[in-house]
């Protein structure tokens, strides 16, 4: 999208701003073709909303759309967590680089699954605000951020997160039981294995690379994690559109176990 005017006038979210900048130029013809009937059936069957980049000022208008299971709205005016209400299959929100103060309005977002909310003017987060579901969660770039118990209140209230600030709890867990079985291990005794005339360094890291026999003396679990650990480790990082879709399919997973419940004006 190209990039708003800073002082141009906050924009409103229309109907066909929202199909304009969602759909590919092939579906937006059909979608012009349709009858009302049928364009209204196309919108409320989209899943994905791009809205990103815009200068929008207030999120509404969206109410149509209750089939959305992304919501893309960062880098616009907004000051506000709203209009949200008629979005429940929501799973990914991403409304960083925003002007927002306040966590609010999202406990009905029963299958959000991933929230950046990085780069707005946040000072306080109230947990209590937030959805259980969560997985993946953005707030850097807010002051809320240098709060001493600030992650340990996020972890507290959300059992599902995995990743806080792009830190990767599982990758960081994993490193933690790796580093505390090594330590309790007597390195000494593989170090009469390795072959001679090696330094003190290298001793130390064939050590550590030797794990690998020691293995067969550990639990089943401890053998996982160091197995996912070494994998992940030898990527760097891990890229970030596979913690979505895997937060996505737990949602899924989620939505079809507990399936929300059919408006009495839609029981046919």
């Amino acid at each position: 999208s190209e990039l708003y005017e800073p002082d141009a006038p906050p924009k409103q979210i229309t109907l066909r701003l929202v199909m304009e900048l969602s759909l590919t130029k092939a579906e937006l013809r059909e979608f012009d073709a349709e009858t009302a009937e049928g364009a209204l059936q196309k919108t409320q069957m989209l899943k994905t909303i791009r809205l990103d980049w815009q200068g929008i000022g207030e999120i509404a208008g969206l109410e149509p759309f209750e089939s959305a299971e992304t919501l893309y709205l960062q880098a616009n005016r907004i000051t506000r967590i709203e209009g949200l209400e008629s979005l429940r299959r929501l799973q990914f929100l991403a409304l960083q680089m925003n002007e927002i103060v306040k966590v609010e309005n999202l406990l009905h977002l029963t299958e959000l699954g991933l929230l950046d909310l990085s780069k707005n003017k946040i000072a306080e987060v109230d947990v209590q605000q937030l959805p259980e579901s969560l997985s993946i969660l953005n707030f850097r770039g807010n002051a809320c951020t240098e709060a001493p118990d600030y992650q340990s209140r996020l972890r507290a209230r959300l059992p599902e997160l995995e990743e806080l600030d792009g830190v990767d709890f599982k990758k960081e867990d994993a490193t933690s039981n790796l580093s505390r079985n090594w330590n309790a291990v007597d390195k000494t005794t593989i170090e009469e294995d390795l072959p001679a005339g090696l330094s003190a360094p290298e001793k130390g890291l064939a050590a550590y690379w030797k794990r690998a026999e020691m293995q067969a003396g550990m639990s089943s679990d401890m053998k996982e994690r160091i197995e996912a650990y070494s994998i992940e480790s030898l990527g760097n990082t891990e890229d970030f559109s596979q913690r979505v879709e895997a937060a996505t399919a737990r949602s899924k997973a989620r939505r079809e176990a507990n399936p929300l419940p059919v408006p009495k004006d839609q029981i046919p």
